[in-house]
């Protein structure tokens, strides 16, 4: 480990080392919780499997940002109906969104790591979590925010068509300097963006990024806390002036 990583890095890589090491102990496979994309992150950078052990990342489909860490003896196979997901169907969901549902299920005591994306549709949205706590939200479940909701196992064809939705963005900015593309991309002022990196709500790549001179690149996935998340998708040119055009993907 980097003497360079913050505490709950060490702590998520030290738990890694523990599921390494049962599985090396009793050779059956271990699964972690739902890990973010940052832990996921921190784990492929900075973590060494030894020869015996293997390891296999899925959150239920195929676009999943929030994963489940299977680790396994190297003379075992591991597939993605082996990992303990149960996909749920919550219907009759109006106008809510991803943070209302999401507070619905926190508010039933579930720990956010048991569950991992939500998926949206016309009228209803895709829980996947931890089978050990579907069966408590399956029945307990009743509303979210003030409208009542069905929640059901969601159907095996549905998941296999599950994909985040994200609407296409063209922003023009000065330079593709932190600061400047989020003040674009989230309308807000250069000041306001600048304390808003400066207070750690800005992660590039899953990682918190504190500096707002920091140049973005294609490909590049930024989230903002309360604001959500986008990808540069490419640079489409400058305008007359010499200010340059961004494509943006922002998760909606």
């Amino acid at each position: 480990m980097k003497q360079s990583l913050h505490s709950q890095e060490s702590e998520w890589l030290s738990r890694c080392e523990d599921f390494e090491q049962s599985v090396l102990k009793y050779k059956s496979v271990r699964f972690s919780h739902f890990v973010s994309p940052h832990d996921l992150a921190v784990f492929k950078s900075q973590y060494r499997l030894s020869a015996d052990v293997r390891c296999m990342a899925y959150g239920g489909s195929e676009d999943a940002e929030r994963v489940i860490l299977g680790f396994y003896p190297d003379f075992l196979e591991l597939a993605e109906e082996d990992f303990p997901i149960t996909p749920l169907l919550v219907s009759n969901l109006g106008s809510a969104t991803h943070r209302d549902v999401l507070g619905s299920v926190l508010g039933l005591g579930i720990k956010r790591e048991m569950t991992g994306d939500i998926y949206f549709g016309d009228n209803d949205a895709v829980i996947m979590c931890e089978s050990t706590a579907a069966e408590y939200i399956l029945y307990n479940l009743k509303t979210v925010g003030r409208q009542k909701v069905e929640v059901s196992i969601c159907p095996d064809d549905k998941t296999f068509s599950l994909k985040h939705k994200f609407e296409m963005l063209k922003v023009i900015v000065s330079s593709t300097r932190l600061d400047a593309v989020l003040s674009a991309v989230c309308r807000m002022s250069r000041s306001e963006a600048s304390k808003c990196i400066a207070a750690d709500n800005v992660n590039v790549n899953f990682t918190v990024e504190n500096n707002p001179d920091k140049k973005l690149a294609t490909g590049d996935v930024i989230s903002v806390r309360h604001y959500g998340r986008f990808v540069v998708e490419s640079a489409l040119g400058e305008t007359r002036k010499g200010r340059m055009i961004l494509e943006i993907k922002k998760y909606i």
